[in-house]
């Protein structure tokens, strides 16, 4: 408790803890809206991020990564030790555990230094893709955006049965193209 009041906070059963733990829930505070910031500035780096990029970006790319994991790692040190384990996993579970996954697999892929290219490694690589994901942490704030992405979902539905018609039709034309046409075009004929 005295550790707390040193560091400027102060017990979560008092007026001050009890806002100081209502700041690290609320996603509409400093705390949350910058969060929300550091996504959408993740997801362009991770959108800039691609094979045979010149040094600087790529070196760019990389502080970047460091910067975007310490900032996600102390956002989850944070609310683990303000809410506490049982809280902050129970308050949204599938986010904060999806959260929580995203940050340990950014830790261990710093911790194993990112350079070896075996299977493993690509894995754990691969999970740094799923911050993209956590743009769903931030669509949650706009209600308008969640409806059409609603809807988008919801009329999905009602096309798989003109899709796989499509597929039908694409497939017989096929064979019917490489039945009248198969041997017609090659490469001997048009050298």
């Amino acid at each position: 408790s005295k550790l707390w009041i040193c560091a400027g906070f102060a017990p979560t059963s008092t007026p001050s803890g009890i806002a100081l733990r209502t700041w690290v829930a609320d996603d509409d505070s400093s705390l949350g809206r910058g969060v929300h910031a550091t996504i959408l500035l993740n997801l362009i780096a991770l959108a800039l991020d691609g094979h045979d990029v010149q040094p600087w970006l790529s070196a760019g790319l990389h502080v970047a990564n460091l910067l975007f994991t310490a900032i996600f790692a102390a956002e989850l040190a944070v609310k683990l030790i303000v809410l506490g384990p049982v809280e902050h996993f129970s308050s949204a579970p599938g986010m904060n555990s999806f959260d929580a996954l995203i940050v340990l697999s950014s830790l261990v892929e710093l911790l194993l230094g990112g350079s070896s290219s075996g299977g493993a490694m690509r894995m754990v690589r691969m999970c740094r893709l799923l911050r993209a994901a956590r743009a769903g942490r931030v669509a949650r704030r706009y209600p308008a955006l969640c409806k059409v992405a609603g809807i988008a979902v919801r009329s999905a539905a009602g096309l798989a049965p003109i899709a796989l018609l499509l597929a039908l039709f694409l497939f017989v034309s096929t064979l019917l193209g490489m039945q009248l046409f198969g041997q017609t075009f090659t490469s001997d004929t048009y050298g």
